[in-house]
C-alpha cells in the first residue's frame, strides 16, 4: 500500500509543476511567438502584482492539496475494497477516508472564509 501512495505522490508532484510552467510561458509570450529573452524585464513588480502572484501561488497550493486529497480518497477506497473482511484493515481504510474528506472540507472552508472576509472588507484582489 505504501508503494501505491509513493507512486501516486510521485506522479502528482511530477506533473503539476510542468502544467504551471507551461501556463507561465504561454502567459508571458514564450509560447506562440515570444522568446524567453523577451520575458526578462517585461514585468515590473508593484504591490498589485505581488498580491496577484501570492494569490496565484496560494491557489496552486489549494488545488494541489485538493488533488492530493482525491488521491488519498482513492487509496482509502482501494484499501477498503481489498480488506477482505479483516476488521482492522476496514477500520484503517474508513479512518483514512474520513481524514481525507475532513482535509477537503477544511480546505474548502478556508478558501470560502477568505473570500467571505474579502467580500465584507470590500477587497477584490485576494487572488481567488
Amino acid at each position: 500500500m505504501n508503494k501505491i501512495k509513493t507512486i501516486g505522490l510521485t506522479i502528482v508532484s511530477s506533473v503539476l509543476p510542468l502544467l504551471a510552467s507551461a501556463q507561465a510561458l504561454e502567459k508571458y509570450g514564450a509560447i506562440g511567438g515570444g522568446s524567453p529573452a523577451s520575458m526578462a524585464g517585461s514585468q515590473t513588480i508593484s504591490t498589485g502584482n505581488v498580491q496577484t502572484y501570492i494569490g496565484n501561488i496560494l491557489n496552486w497550493v489549494f488545488y494541489f492539496f485538493i488533488v492530493l486529497a482525491v488521491v488519498f480518497i482513492l487509496i482509502a477506497a482501494f484499501s477498503y475494497l481489498t480488506a477482505g473482511g479483516d476488521e482492522q484493515k476496514i477500520t484503517k481504510a474508513k479512518n483514512e477516508l474520513i481524514y481525507a474528506i475532513i482535509a477537503v472540507v477544511i480546505a474548502v472552508l478556508a478558501k470560502s472564509i477568505v473570500a467571505l472576509i474579502a467580500g465584507i472588507a470590500g477587497t477584490s484582489n485576494v487572488g481567488l
